[in-house]
């Protein structure tokens, strides 16, 4: 599949979701999130990156067996990293989770995104 194909799949299983921040209070687009690491791409995409470092955030999984299975794995996750370099997958914790627990992956193709580096245009407005 072609690396545009991806993204747009991504984009288009990603329709109207946000990503809040609680710390700052900020809610992001994912679509606009990832249109932005598109553009950026040599800048923000991560082939084969190590799912050790980002499966801190399946705490926050749901536990959503019948979701998680019919997640696709074949498009980056989207992760963004904060003013203190902790990473936080803003996307794709049913892909995480079945990247890594059922085909047993070591990892994952990501975008990882320095929020201070997300435009403006991300934020949506309330």
């Amino acid at each position: 599949m072609k690396f545009d194909n991806i993204v747009n799949l991504l984009v288009d299983n990603f329709s109207g979701s946000v990503s809040h921040n609680d710390k700052t209070g900020v809610t992001r687009s994912v679509e606009a999130m990832v249109e932005f690491a598109k553009k950026h791409k040599d800048k923000y995409f991560h082939k084969d990156y190590p799912i050790s470092k980002i499966e801190h955030d399946l705490e926050w999984w749901q536990g959503n067996k019948e979701r998680m299975m019919k997640a696709d794995t074949s498009y980056p996750l989207l992760v963004l990293k904060d003013e203190k370099g902790q990473l936080s997958v803003a996307d794709g914790l049913n892909r995480l989770k079945k990247a890594k627990d059922v085909e047993e992956k070591n990892t994952i193709d990501v975008y990882i995104v320095p929020e201070e580096d997300l435009p403006d245009s991300t934020i949506v407005k309330k």
